[in-house]
């Protein structure tokens, strides 16, 4: 019997629920999967995918996310929602204005955030050798001109928003200023702790200097 599964204009035919893990399919659906996680209704998408039996997990843990020539991560984002958890309990209710009065909180949240995997495309993008020399360096990614993108960033979780957008200065290891166009979504079953957010990070730089 065949299954098939749409993903906006994009369809793929599962063959027989034998296959239901053949890498070839799960390759080909990863792919869609990333780039609908990012610019479509994720929520959509991830329904069509249950019906087929299908783990999202196996499906972004596969080859595709590291072959994918967009720049992929996967962070958790758990420290920094027990962070606004405390700021709430303490009192905080305008995020903004109190991020603003000192930006070393927007620092510390961005020190909460753990980085789980990110794809080769990444790596290429900041000049890291791999996964460990990116985390160890990471500091060097971010700086002063990023204090306020990242507030953006912080401002949707901490309205409970599972999508956002926004444009961001980087920097590569080797000191290379990078203009980035950042897209994150928040995982379907991890809006309550956020321990599993997946972002892009596109190359703008071109498109700003020309």
């Amino acid at each position: 019997m065949k299954h098939i599964l749409c993903l906006n204009n994009i369809c793929f035919i599962k063959i027989d629920q034998q296959y239901k893990n053949n890498r070839y399919f799960i390759t080909l659906l990863s792919l869609s999967l990333c780039y609908y996680l990012l610019f479509s209704d994720i929520f959509h998408i991830l329904e069509r995918i249950k019906m087929l039996g299908i783990n999202k997990m196996k499906i972004l843990d596969s080859s595709i996310f590291d072959l994918s020539p967009i720049p992929f991560w996967l962070e958790d984002f758990s420290a920094v929602k027990n962070q606004f958890d405390l700021w709430k309990s303490d009192g905080v209710t305008d995020l903004e204005t109190f991020l603003k009065e000192d930006t070393s909180r927007v620092l510390h949240c961005a020190n909460l955030i753990k980085i789980i995997k990110v794809n080769q495309k990444t790596l290429d993008l900041y000049e890291a050798k791999d996964i460990n020399h990116l985390r160890e360096n990471v500091s060097q990614i971010f700086s002063n001109d990023m204090a306020e993108s990242h507030i953006h960033e912080l401002l949707a979780l901490w309205k409970k928003e599972l999508s956002f957008s926004n444009t961001a200065v980087n920097y590569s290891l080797s000191g290379k200023r990078l203009d980035i166009h950042l897209r994150g979504t928040v995982l379907p079953g991890h809006e309550n702790d956020l321990s599993l957010i997946l972002l892009s990070t596109e190359n703008i730089t071109s498109y700003q200097d020309a």
